[in-house]
């Protein structure tokens, strides 16, 4: 399987557009870019599937859709935080994103989901993912 990162806040970013073909090269990555938490990003399929994410200093966020941006737009639910409210705030882009608590994974959940796409290009099957509306 071969994927494409693409870090959303830094178009220039020169790992922008990296070919991922296994997971210690998405390793290599996200190592390279960590003193830049939190960020956005995607990892694109040749499957036509897309993995978008948002990593900050301890948990991160995932977002899992076609490349084309069509329904269903499925996002990762952290459940022993399921029925909890309130948001967290990113900062992205010198914007803070709130985003709920429910959909905010442990940095290691974080890391199987994106694993497992890497390497299939799919979603994990054995997390709960709940649907949301089109944007």
């Amino acid at each position: 399987m071969k994927t494409h990162f693409f870090n959303l806040l830094d178009n220039a970013n020169p790992l922008s557009g990296t070919s991922i073909e296994n997971l210690a090269e998405f390793q290599n990555v996200i190592e390279s870019i960590r003193d830049q938490l939190p960020f956005i990003a995607e990892l694109i399929g040749d499957n036509g599937f897309k993995l978008t994410f948002v990593l900050g200093t301890t948990e991160g966020c995932v977002q899992f859709c076609s490349a084309e941006h069509e329904p269903p737009y499925l996002m990762a639910v952290n459940p022993s935080l399921r029925d909890s409210e309130g948001m967290v705030e990113f900062l992205m882009g010198d914007t803070l994103t709130p985003i709920s608590k429910r959909y905010c994974l442990p940095y290691d959940e974080f890391v199987k989901i994106v694993a497992e796409f890497v390497q299939t290009g799919e979603r994990k099957h054995d997390v709960l993912w709940e649907e949301l509306g089109p944007y």
